[in-house]
């Protein structure tokens, strides 16, 4: 074989590996493998990166390139202290991070312009999920709807505070919100949002929740009809 045929195989095995995933993106201490599709993927714009969970993520790579988050001060809530962490990326920088999405701080969810893709959810086992919907999205800037137009809410129960304060417009008629008990502050100062959620399921929730359109003065399309699960048709629509 020629050094240029040698090459060209190299290349081509290599494009290979890229495309099928033979090898995990990050094996953990335990032998766990994790790959590309458990990954939550994002678009920075350029803003310090605060992960959305308690303690540091499991997997952090930008554009490629893996990186170790730093670790800010921990914060107490009640009895326990938290730690978050942070990286640095310039605006279009491309993020893979492994971690359970959940906001204990409440940090601001401002420095990605997208969300390519959910990762996996390691309570419930399953991807496309987040682990806790309390200002899960808070202060969010999206310029774009990426994946959260077909978020796997089903785990959640509630969305308490989760666009508070977020800038953003993206149609998210078709979750699933049948489980969902608490809507408090979910939209709250969201104040671009205007989407039709008048097919959401809301049988467990009688009336309007405290907060939960505030500040809203975009939002002129229906809004859920408290205590009632509109019929969808076979396709969700």
């Amino acid at each position: 074989m020629s050094k240029l045929e040698q090459t060209t195989w190299i290349l081509t095995l290599s494009a290979l590996n890229n495309v099928l995933e033979i090898n995990p993106i990050f094996i953990d201490d335990n032998g766990k493998e994790y790959w590309k599709e458990d990954c939550h993927i994002f678009i920075a714009n350029g803003n310090t990166i605060t992960f959305p969970c308690a303690g540091l993520p499991k997997f952090v790579a930008v554009n490629g390139v893996d990186v170790t988050p730093t670790a800010f001060s921990s914060i107490k809530l009640g009895d326990e202290q938290v730690t978050g962490a942070t990286v640095a990326a310039q605006n279009g920088d491309t993020v893979h991070a492994i971690f359970d999405w959940e906001n204990p701080t409440s940090q601001w969810m401002h420095w990605f312009s997208e969300i390519k893709q959910f990762g996996l959810n390691s309570e419930t086992g399953k991807k496309n999920q987040i682990k806790n919907g309390y200002r899960a999205f808070r202060h969010m800037r999206i310029t774009k709807p990426g994946a959260l137009p077909k978020l796997d809410i089903s785990n959640l129960t509630s969305l308490n505070g989760m666009f508070l304060d977020s800038t953003f417009n993206v149609d998210i008629s078709h979750w699933n919100t049948l489980p969902i008990a608490n809507m408090g502050e979910t939209f709250k100062n969201a104040t671009k949002f205007n989407q039709d959620l008048s097919k959401w399921c809301v049988s467990k929730i009688g009336s309007s929740p405290g907060g939960f359109d505030d500040n809203t003065p975009a939002w002129t399309l229906p809004k859920p009809g408290w205590g009632t699960c509109p019929p969808r048709s076979v396709d969700g629509n």
